[in-house]
């Protein structure tokens, strides 16, 4: 066995996915390379012997010297040579194209070639234009490209903007306690908890609604928060951390102030 991606090999890197390694069978490797040398060889011989016969008719009509249609010929054997030199490194190539990552027009221009049939092969490469397609493909992606830009920069403004108005909102609720108007202290808390929804927010109006001595409301959001961190750290080994024994203890220390027991769910978001 051989690895049949090697450029993915060649090209791999820590920093990138994991390689993923394909193995084919040697024999049937060699037996398909060699095949394409033989193909390109013979057709590269045709084409020199065809470009052959038109200097050799260009001279016979006096259409060019006799040094001229030797040099010619020099240059055009010197060229298949060195093909022949690097054939094996390009039927090498070739012999590890994907199939499966190509389109289907391109499947079959392959398989074409395999077959030997060149002409039709290279017919059907040439009907699909691909020149005019990777211009406007390429257009395409940097329009992409471009609104991913303009989003994400309208996304940091309004990021932005909704962290002022929360750090408002904070001020003004902290106004209304200073004043003793809790009603609407609270009434700022609990949108802020409901509309923004973070582990921050919900903790402050818990810590609030405990305060206040409203104890099922704190542990309801105390829950809430704890709920979010799980998820946000679902996989995460440091589970165990400092942040959620406090979110633990939140929970805890409301109900026994309480006193009455978790139902069976709060028990297992406790200790899951």
């Amino acid at each position: 066995m051989i690895v049949f991606n090697q450029a993915a090999v060649d090209e791999w890197s820590i920093r990138k996915e994991p390689l993923v390694l394909i193995m084919c069978d040697k024999a049937e490797f060699d037996k398909e390379k060699q095949r394409l040398i033989d193909i390109g060889k013979r057709e590269t011989e045709k084409r020199y012997n065809q470009r052959r016969e038109e200097l050799e008719a260009e001279y016979e009509k006096g259409r060019i010297a006799i040094k001229e249609k030797e040099e010619r010929l020099n240059q055009m054997w010197e060229q298949m040579m060195r093909y022949h030199n690097n054939i094996d490194q390009y039927a090498d190539i070739f012999v590890r194209i994907d199939l499966s990552e190509t389109d289907s027009t391109s499947r079959e221009a392959i398989r074409l070639f395999k077959m030997g049939r060149v002409d039709e092969a290279i017919n059907v490469f040439e009907s699909q234009d691909n020149m005019n397609r990777l211009t406007k493909e390429n257009q395409l992606y940097k329009k992409i490209q471009d609104l991913e830009k303009k989003l994400e920069q309208s996304k940091e403004t309004a990021g932005k903007k909704l962290q002022e108005t929360i750090e408002a909102l904070h001020m003004q609720a902290d106004a209304y306690m200073i004043v003793n108007e809790w009603e609407k202290a609270r009434a700022i808390l609990k949108g802020l908890a409901d509309e923004v929804g973070t582990k921050e927010e919900l903790s402050k109006y818990a810590v609030f609604e405990e305060g206040q001595q409203r104890l099922e409301e704190a542990a309801k959001y105390y829950l809430k928060s704890l709920a979010l961190y799980r998820k946000d750290n679902k996989g995460c080994r440091s589970i165990d951390s400092l942040e959620l024994s406090m979110a633990i203890n939140d929970v805890a220390r409301v109900y026994s102030h309480d006193a009455r027991f978790l139902n069976e769910s709060e028990v297992l978001l406790l200790m899951r």
